[in-house]
């Protein structure tokens, strides 16, 4: 389970309320209000979108990192290292 402030809900009812609370001190009107908590909504949809995207390709990033961490082993002679690294990418598939 994520925490709190990581889910869209927690930001919605930010957004929803900090408009609310420009509209009731007279910062904005209503139909001010409504288009700016519609922009807002918008932006923090993107952000989260973004946010979960790199956090997918950091991840497998990472685990085909490991992968070929495993494959190259601890006997490779450093000089022959790239095309042994190429080789096995190759075979890997990536």
């Amino acid at each position: 389970m994520r925490a709190g402030f990581k889910t869209t809900e927690f930001w919605t009812a930010i957004i929803t309320n900090c408009v609310g609370i420009a509209v009731l001190f007279g910062a904005v009107n209503v139909t001010e209000g409504e288009e700016i908590g519609n922009a807002l909504k918008a932006i923090a949809g993107a952000v989260i979108t973004i946010a979960t995207t790199l956090g997918y390709i950091k991840s497998r990033t990472d685990l085909k990192a490991a992968k070929l961490t495993a494959l190259m082993g601890q006997h490779e002679d450093p000089s022959n290292a790239s095309t042994s690294i190429v080789a096995k990418i190759e075979k890997l598939g990536i």
